[in-house]
């Protein structure tokens, strides 16, 4: 039995692969349907040059390789249980993994979908344990003023989540029309870039623009926080921290996905937060957010358009 995986290189292509069999005892054989596409994040793993330590930090499960040379990635697929445990056949799940149409995993790192939901929107489940965990960060209260800055994928799912919070007041920032446009249509309030001219509790930043740092310390309330979201490799972020950020005592707070805050821990663990993922994504009408859906036979051209920037999609899963 082979699988169709796709490599990044100088040049993405796919090789077939033997399936080296079930991992163990408890090894699942996943027929994948649907992956979610992270533009920000691979873009950047395709296009720079990471340190060794910098590499080592983003790796995935399942992936093969070595990032910066010749590697496998991905990390939000969806897919169908065709053979392993008998509690698990016929099951839609969702499980971390490289872009591949064929693979086996352990059973204990699928988590099932909901029968009732379409299996594109579980592709969002990643982004969306992103933006829960941004929220918990935030550490949002009662009455907060919150300026969300850019508006993708990610920015979405927090407007989202924020829009459900009573009492708060929030605007997202967006330079892009046809984002702005999206974010008119999902009934959120969207300004143009600075047009904005109000203070907030906690900006949210999600641009990987380094120059929206420096504005978010100037529109923050003193003792405000930004959420920085952004990934920015191996980029350099220059900051003046002379005058707002000091005097006002800004701060400014890491949100990463991978590490579950240190105060949700004692009752949280990264399955409990699936869980509340599919719960999310049953409540939030997320089909107007599906843009792009290609089909797997384009993922060489599609990638190399990504790292030529020449992608503009609001999002983009590969369908198998």
């Amino acid at each position: 039995m082979t699988a169709k995986v796709l490599w990044h290189n100088l040049n993405e292509s796919w090789l077939e692969e033997d399936l080296p069999g079930p991992v163990n005892s408890s090894g699942l054989l996943i027929k994948a349907l649907y992956s979610m596409v992270s533009q920000g994040t691979e873009k950047t793993i395709i296009t720079s040059k990471l340190t060794k330590k910098l590499a080592g930090k983003m790796t995935v499960p399942y992936m093969k390789g070595t990032l910066g040379k010749t590697f496998t990635y991905g990390y939000s697929m969806v897919g169908e249980v065709i053979e392993g445990e008998a509690g698990f056949l016929g099951q839609i799940v969702h499980v971390m993994h490289p872009h591949t149409d064929l693979f086996y995993v352990k059973s204990d790192d699928v988590c099932p979908v909901p029968e009732s939901m379409d299996p594109r929107i579980a592709t969002f489940a990643s982004n969306m344990e992103t933006a829960v965990n941004a929220v918990w960060d935030s550490e949002i209260e009662i009455g907060d003023h919150i300026q969300i800055m850019g508006y993708g994928v990610i920015g979405s799912l927090l407007a989202s989540i924020i829009h459900r919070f009573p009492g708060v007041v929030y605007e997202i920032i967006e330079k892009n029309d046809k984002r702005r446009q999206l974010a008119n249509q999902h009934g959120h309030p969207v300004k143009e870039g600075d047009q904005s001219g109000e203070s907030f509790d906690i900006i949210f930043n999600t641009t990987s623009e380094e120059q929206m740092i420096q504005k978010a310390f100037q529109r923050l309330v003193p003792d405000g926080k930004l959420i920085e979201m952004s990934w920015y490799g191996e980029k350099s972020v220059t900051l003046k921290l002379g005058s707002d950020f000091h005097y006002g005592r800004k701060r400014i707070i890491s949100s990463q996905v991978s590490r579950i805050p240190l105060k949700k821990q004692p009752s949280w663990n990264f399955k409990k937060r699936k869980e509340l993922v599919f719960r999310l994504l049953e409540e939030i009408d997320l089909r107007s957010h599906i843009d792009a859906v290609i089909p797997y036979s384009t993922t060489p051209q599609f990638f190399q358009q990504l790292r030529n920037e020449d992608v503009n999609n609001f999002s983009t899963i590969i369908k198998y």
